[in-house]
């Protein structure tokens, strides 16, 4: 059993297969989809907290990667829990089974790859 977070966002642009979403954050992504789905529908995107890479604030930006800053890092158990507010303010939850880089404490910019 996992945890996921949820993006909202709006479809930009449909390709085969997928779509480029403009997220809340403001930020832009390509989405896999079963379906096509006409520019202009509203999304939910479900990002599973484990699937989450946490980079680097100078880290190279590409699509797919969100800017945030690190709210709590906390070590429980077997995987450490970071909590990180992106730029529209939602709070994304990531699980590490690795230990994070030492810069990744509270206040920290960070950069999430979804």
């Amino acid at each position: 059993i996992g945890s996921s977070n949820f993006l909202r966002g709006t479809v930009m642009e449909c390709r085969p297969g997928s779509v480029v979403a403009k997220l809340e954050t403001g930020e832009s992504m390509l989405v896999s989809t079963g379906k096509n789905l006409p520019v202009g529908s509203e999304i939910q995107l479900g990002v599973r907290s484990d699937r989450i890479l946490v980079l680097s604030a100078d880290a190279p930006v590409r699509q797919g990667v969100l800017s945030g800053k690190v709210l709590d890092r906390v070590f429980a158990g077997s995987q450490f829990q970071i909590l990180v507010e992106v730029a529209s303010g939602q709070r994304i939850s990531v699980h590490l089974t690795e230990t994070p880089s030492a810069d990744v404490v509270s206040g920290a910019p960070v950069l999430l790859e979804i």
